[in-house]
């Protein structure tokens, strides 16, 4: 076994498929650029499986214009989860063979300026023949999974194809999979390490669960948030101080008792409030018009920028879709996700919310129980939690 860094892992797949007989491969994501790096195409003969995932768009649609339809070669669609394998195996006869497995997938960016890691094992390490049957195992699944795609299936992927949406000006020079490849395990760990961060008022996971939760239940126990009393407005909303004995610390999510214009409009029960409210379903899917109308009813002048407070609202009526940014957080999640910090309500959908949408764990199955199950329906609003830089204080 031999460990594998940057280049290194370039130089081991042109060498190996320069040098085997057969070679079999199976990759998230995929883009015609790569083949500057790999020369795919001058050792075609050599492929007996190329399959590859097209999840948010972010395989080439030249790639798959090239490559669909050619024998043994496959693309990924509604699979139901994210089709995300990068395996790269190689056979040379006489049993010797060679497997790459790491975080590069067959684009340019992780052939050229990506930091990527990866693993080169093969007929000489412990355990080989069991691996080599796993690995064969597993790409026959990966290759059940692919398809050609119809003309009709290419056309209307290449409509949703954004090169802006994944080119290095959007996500600060890097290939977009390194910032949309987290899975869901990686992204509960951080969650859990977020929380226990907390020293001040939330102690744990569970209380900030319990907020939300807490707020979930209002919610869905009135028709309206104007029909909510005086002290559930003011939970929900974040503007009270205290939080009686035997409930959760509503300052978590963004304490927004510091905003006296807001806290007023609570304290009155201002119907735009209200208003806005109506325009985000409890359940279901919410499109951006939704998040639109809310916009514009809950601002008090056209173009006002209340950040904090709307979307400390959003994320407590939906946490599965919303993120609360604030002082306390902004800063450290605009830089992970490359977002301008000058990120506001006008751009907010595009900026943020498309974004987590286009995430691996944002889009990972709902976990089957517990603790688990309880962060996944909040897992929007839970960003807080690993970008929370210190204590609220309004």
């Amino acid at each position: 076994m031999k460990f594998l860094w940057n280049s290194e892992i370039t130089s081991a797949v042109k060498e190996l498929l320069r040098t085997c007989e057969s070679a079999r491969w199976a990759v998230a994501w995929a883009k015609k650029s790569a083949l500057e790096f790999v020369p795919l195409e001058e050792n075609w003969g050599k492929i007996e499986q190329l399959t590859v995932g097209t999840d948010f768009n972010l395989t080439d649609p030249e790639f798959i214009s090239e490559f669909n339809g050619r024998p043994n070669v496959g693309f990924v669609t509604n699979l139901g989860g994210v089709f995300h394998p990068k395996v790269y195996y190689f056979e040379h006869g006489d049993g010797n063979w060679d497997c790459v497995v790491g975080s590069a997938n067959f684009t340019k960016s992780a052939f050229s300026s990506n930091s990527e890691a990866a693993v080169l094992i093969n007929q000489d390490d412990a355990d080989a023949e069991e691996t080599r049957k796993k690995i064969i195992e597993a790409l026959d699944r990966c290759r059940d999974f692919g398809d050609t795609l119809t003309q009709e299936q290419i056309e209307k992927y290449r409509k949703g194809f954004n090169p802006e949406e994944t080119s290095s000006s959007v996500l600060t020079g890097t290939d977009p999979s390194l910032i949309l490849s987290g899975g869901w395990e990686q992204f509960y760990l951080d969650v859990k390490h977020g929380a226990e961060r907390r020293h001040d008022y939330c102690t744990n996971l569970d209380e900030m669960l319990d907020v939300l939760e807490s707020a979930q239940r209002l919610f869905s126990e009135h028709d309206r948030f104007s029909d909510i009393d005086k002290g559930g407005r003011r939970r929900i909303a974040g503007t009270i101080r205290e939080s009686g004995q035997d409930e959760p610390d509503w300052r978590n999510f963004g304490g927004m008792f510091g905003s006296g214009k807001f806290t007023k409009r609570i304290n009155d029960n201002d119907s735009r409030i209200s208003d806005a409210f109506d325009h985000i379903p409890l359940k279901g899917p919410i499109v951006r018009k939704d998040f639109n109308a809310f916009i514009n009813k809950f601002r008090t002048k056209p173009r006002g920028n209340p950040m904090g407070t709307a979307t400390r609202l959003l994320a407590m009526k939906r946490p599965d879709y919303f993120v609360c940014l604030n002082k306390e957080n902004k800063e450290s999640f605009c830089e992970a996700y490359g977002i301008p910090n000058n990120v506001n309500l006008d751009n907010y959908w595009p900026e943020v919310i498309e974004r987590i949408q286009k995430t691996i764990w944002w889009n990972s199955p709902k976990p089957p129980r517990g603790k688990e199950r309880r962060v996944w329906r909040c897992r929007a609003a839970m960003l807080d939690a690993i970008y929370w830089s210190r204590d609220t204080s309004g």
